[in-house]
């Protein structure tokens, strides 16, 4: 029995009071016992992790991760923050000790939770202020570990509003327990519910079947895996609705028309912006952005003033370039057509869209579109890449690069946006690697998107930014996937028709007013599959 052993651990720390090792045994040994020795043992625990930090990082992580994990078994949540905490100070140099073979990912697994743990014990104790620190802190340390860039160690982040918005801040995390929510208002006041039917089991558990049945229709794009597919998809905006949404978007100000998610977790996979509170999606009345972390965003709002829009837009979509890869029928009208649109624009597009000409020029230009191939490798992260005539643009490239005076990046392609479903602590995908490359903001995909309905959506959004560019981009996008989802066919080619003289190339006109139908009141893109992927990050 553990009462039995207790006198010789105790021994051997008294024979070696630098072993750590046998500091960290006896004080488990305590906490398994009568809550006369859990004192001692919170004492002991809470001592190796200070003590050790430098000399056995292993040891005193694994003190403060288990004294985090013990003092939430017993409900005593500040406790358990404050442990949790104590592990993510030292989780860098233990991160550092490691032999060379361990993964980013395979790291992410073993220490990735350890921030939304420390959040929801703090928001359960109502240390709101502790709760906000130790998450953001987090959430850009498992960004850092998972891109395998240096960590930036920095104070504090108290988020701001964007400017000539009523911006809600909600951040959102999960833990074995349940979850929690925290509502930043522009007054920088604190507000949080907890979400006791949203543990992390619980989401992994309802993601599985959509997860599956994305990667069915990927081997097989058939009708009815597509179905299930949405059904799937369906299903757990419904339930995630009810769980997370309709608990946290309360906290929201009422005259708030902006709203920035800050998440960990699953969340990370789907759109939530398509969750449905009271019956209607989130959309309908925010202008929903995604942020990895506040401390990203408070850079994206602080890079270069705005100056005279010039746009590069970029297609590799033809077999001949892009060998292997189905071919993108619209995506090189699309890349074209935002050019003319937009004006003072370049195009490079099929042969020309050369990784060499892209990366040189991509850093000259504030506003960057991509229509082509991309690919998310959940498995190796740097890997990911978008796909160009000769190349293909990696993480890897992407983070070497500085991109501070790109002001948006339109990554017209699928997956830009997806997150890894094995490691769910953090949004590591192409758009955060865009955002860590100093782009201010990314409209990009959270699954593979259909080429007909990015183009229309990609214009639209373009459209409304260029008429009225004081509401932003995230709004610009909120209305053109609202405008997606409600048009009928005939509103679709009322549009195309008015939009075709401001496109000063008639065959590109033409190509336009002929998409579609002549009119019908059958609405093509009502599927959040088919107007929900795009996802708007950053400022």
């Amino acid at each position: 029995m553990m009462a039995d052993a207790i006198p010789v651990l105790r021994a051997a720390v008294a024979s070696d009071p630098t072993n750590a090792s046998a500091w960290l045994a006896l004080a488990t040994g305590l906490a398994s016992l009568t809550p006369d020795t859990g004192g001692e043992a919170a004492w002991i625990l809470s001592a190796i992790a200070d003590a050790f930090a430098v000399s056995t990082p292993r040891d005193a992580f694994e003190a403060a991760r288990f004294h985090g994990f013990w003092a939430q078994q017993r409900q005593a949540w500040g406790e358990a923050g404050r442990a949790y905490t104590q592990a993510l100070s030292v989780r860098t140099r233990v991160r550092g000790a490691q032999d060379s073979h361990l993964s980013a990912r395979a790291w992410l697994s073993e220490s990735g939770a350890i921030p939304s743990q420390a959040f929801c014990s703090f928001v359960r104790s109502g240390e709101l202020d502790m709760a906000l620190d130790v998450l953001d802190a987090g959430l850009a340390l498992n960004l850092s570990d998972r891109l395998e860039l240096p960590t930036v160690v920095g104070t504090p982040v108290r988020p701001r509003p964007a400017p000539r918005t009523a911006e809600n801040f909600l951040l959102l995390a999960f833990d074995q327990h349940g979850g929690a929510a925290l509502r930043v208002s522009p007054a920088r006041q604190l507000d949080a519910v907890e979400l006791p039917q949203a543990s992390r089991s619980a989401l992994a558990e309802r993601l599985l079947p959509y997860v599956t049945a994305y990667g069915m229709w990927l081997r097989d794009r058939s009708p009815l895996r597509r179905r299930e597919w949405v059904t799937e998809l369906t299903g757990i905006l419904d339930w995630v609705g009810a769980a997370v949404l309709e608990l946290a978007v309360p906290l929201v100000d009422d005259d708030c028309s902006a709203l920035m998610l800050v998440t960990d977790g699953h969340l990370s996979l789907l759109p939530l912006a398509a969750g449905p509170v009271d019956g209607t999606p989130l959309l309908d009345r925010f202008a929903v952005s995604s942020s990895p972390n506040l401390r990203m965003l408070a850079a994206a709002r602080t890079h270069a003033p705005p100056r005279p829009v010039r746009t590069l837009t970029v297609a590799a979509s033809d077999t001949a370039d892009t060998p292997g890869l189905p071919h993108l029928p619209y995506a090189t009208l699309e890349s074209h057509a935002v050019a003319r649109l937009c004006g003072n624009a370049v195009c490079a597009a099929g042969p020309d869209a050369t990784a060499a000409r892209v990366i040189r020029e991509m850093a000259t230009y504030n506003l960057v579109h991509v229509a082509s191939h991309a690919r998310f490798d959940p498995n190796q992260a740097m890997a990911s890449y978008i796909q160009l005539s000769d190349d293909k643009l990696d993480l890897t490239r992407i983070l070497a690069l500085d991109l501070s005076g790109v002001s948006l990046f339109v990554a017209s392609a699928c997956e830009t946006a997806m997150a890894d479903v094995g490691i769910p602590e953090e949004m590591h995908s192409l758009a955060g690697g865009l955002l860590h490359a100093g782009v201010s903001g990314v409209a990009a995909t959270l699954w593979a998107v259909g080429d007909r309905a990015s183009m229309v959506l990609s214009l639209k959004f373009h459209e409304l930014l260029l008429d009225a560019p004081a509401d932003g981009a995230a709004q610009a996008l909120r209305c053109a996937q609202l405008w997606l989802r409600d048009s009928t066919y005939s509103d679709l080619v009322s549009w195309a028709t008015t939009l075709a003289p401001r496109l000063p190339d008639t065959n590109l006109a033409s190509s336009l007013t002929g998409l579609f139908p002549s009119g019908g009141s059958a609405r093509p893109f009502a599927q959040p599959v088919d107007w929900a992927s795009f996802t708007y990050f950053g400022a």
